[in-house]
């Protein structure tokens, strides 16, 4: 049975709300993309992270503008239904199948770093305007492939079949991130507990693990058309998939405090979530900020060379006066005798 009036406007408000979270996270990466140096703004996943945004926020507001659409009015007529879903929802999966293919660029980068392929992540670096281009492709396919279409069931749009499409693009996506996730994770468990490195490879880890905390309920309900009808599930992973923005903002905040010391981190450091795009004046400027404190550092470890290797000299000293002694001792009293 269709939903009630009350429980449709709750589900679509609470689906607002996710959209919302999501729109106000993307606009603040991109704000705070744009007040970072130009270093920062080179490398790879900053950039990544700056497409999927985008994609991100083009992606919620289309969702914005159908919960919106559906609470102002859920009686609408069969015919106008039609064609808000088959052309509205045409607009929408073109920007949620480039968000999908964003996800797995940030994944296969993630392999490609695991793996140490540092010139195939250089030319992968350049496909991020390609990304687009294919999600979009991608949507008009789909226009033609699959019918969204109004549920006799339920107040809101559900696809006309199995929609093989999304399967086969979610589905690559997911197994890409869950072997870029581990692939990265490995990586850090092998590395030392504060190294840079393995605060890289951890932030690398996090986007893949996001994709797949909140597109996994819609991958299922694809694979379960039924699924789509319990309107509880639906509205639980039509809500988490919503939420995806929000919670890669969430996810960059939490990491943002370590991109200081990262912007002029060593050259063998500057690995994949931060590209090695630097000029030498950008290597000119990272050597200025961190002498002072690598001078501090060296002259500690000086200091700490110089007491122990004081304290072995005093123990060699101490050992030789030990074996010494006694026959000192010896001597001078058979030259008292004598």
């Amino acid at each position: 049975t269709i939903m009630s009036d009350a429980v449709g406007n709750l589900s679509f408000s609470l689906l607002l709300l996710c959209n919302t979270l999501s729109v106000s996270g993307c606009l603040w990466f991109i704000v705070n993309f744009f007040t970072k140096g130009a270093a920062y703004r080179q490398r790879l996943l900053p950039r990544q992270m700056l497409s999927l945004t985008t994609v991100d926020l083009c992606m919620h507001l289309c969702a914005m503008g159908y919960a919106i659409f559906e609470l102002v009015d859920t009686s609408l007529r069969p015919g106008t239904q039609r064609v808000f879903c088959r052309h509205f929802f045409t607009v929408f999966r073109s920007f949620r199948f480039a968000s999908v293919l964003q996800e797995m660029h940030i994944a296969l980068a993630a392999i490609m770093q695991t793996c140490r392929a540092q010139r195939a992540l250089a030319c992968h670096a350049t496909l991020i305007p390609l990304v687009w281009a294919l999600g979009i492709a991608l949507g008009v396919s789909d226009f033609f492939l699959n019918r969204w279409v109004p549920s006799t069931k339920a107040a809101y749009c559900v696809p006309d079949g199995i929609d093989y499409l999304s399967i086969v693009v979610v589905s690559c996506c997911g197994v890409t991130c869950v072997v870029g996730g581990l692939g990265s994770l490995a990586v850090a468990c092998g590395r030392a507990p504060n190294s840079v490195h393995r605060k890289l490879m951890l932030r690398a880890a996090a986007y893949p693990a996001n994709f797949l905390l909140t597109f996994s309920l819609t991958l299922v309900a694809y694979m379960r058309p039924s699924l789509m009808l319990d309107q509880r599930f639906w509205v639980v992973a039509q809500g988490l998939e919503y939420l995806n923005g929000f919670v890669n903002a969430v996810t960059y905040a939490s990491q943002i405090r370590d991109v200081p010391a990262m912007d002029c981190a060593p050259a063998s450091t500057r690995k994949f979530s931060f590209h090695t795009m630097f000029n030498s004046e950008d290597d000119v400027r990272c050597v200025s900020r961190i002498q002072p404190e690598c001078l501090v550092e060296a002259e500690d470890g000086i200091r700490r060379a110089e007491e122990a290797a004081l304290g072995a000299a005093l123990a060699r000293a101490g050992q030789e006066a030990e074996r010494v002694w006694p026959r000192l001792v010896l001597d001078w009293g058979v030259g008292l005798r004598s």
